[in-house]
């Protein structure tokens, strides 16, 4: 993975304000959407993840909305620490007024889930931008998660 999209997906994660109650209706993207897939199996960079967010928080929002121009079909962040596991997955939508939105599908299995809490409660600290839960994510049958 490059510099540049670490840095947005900590963006994303981090600044992500609060995270909602309850589950909504799934929303799909459209199918000619490209999504990236960022992989973040291994816990040993989580500090240095959140220490990026912090250090490129001031740019964060004019940086987003850029992205979120050149790049609008979304996130899928993947937390799988073995992909031979059953994957969970939930779907939000980050975003600030007027400025943009953005899809982000979030994936972990059993041995990350404590890793997706944590950083789900993390973005709550961050008020920049609104996140709300989208769906549940995709069923765990499908044999390609990055396709749903």
């Amino acid at each position: 993975m490059n510099k540049k999209c670490l840095i947005i997906l900590l963006m994303v994660i981090l600044s992500a304000g609060c995270m909602p109650e309850g589950p909504a209706a799934r929303k799909k993207l459209p199918p000619d959407e490209e999504k990236l897939p960022i992989h973040l199996a291994d816990p040993a960079n989580d500090e240095a993840l959140v220490n990026l967010l912090n250090t490129y928080r001031p740019v964060a929002i004019p940086w987003l909305a850029k992205w979120a121009k050149e790049q609008p079909g979304g996130i899928v962040i993947d937390l799988r620490a073995d992909e031979s596991m059953e994957p969970l997955s939930a779907a939000y939508l980050i975003k600030r007024d007027k400025v943009f939105s953005i899809p982000v599908q979030l994936i972990w299995d059993g041995r990350s889930a404590s890793r997706a809490a944590y950083f789900l409660k993390l973005a709550n600290g961050y008020k920049e931008v609104n996140i709300t839960r989208i769906g549940e994510g995709f069923s765990a049958f499908q044999s390609d998660c990055f396709n749903f």
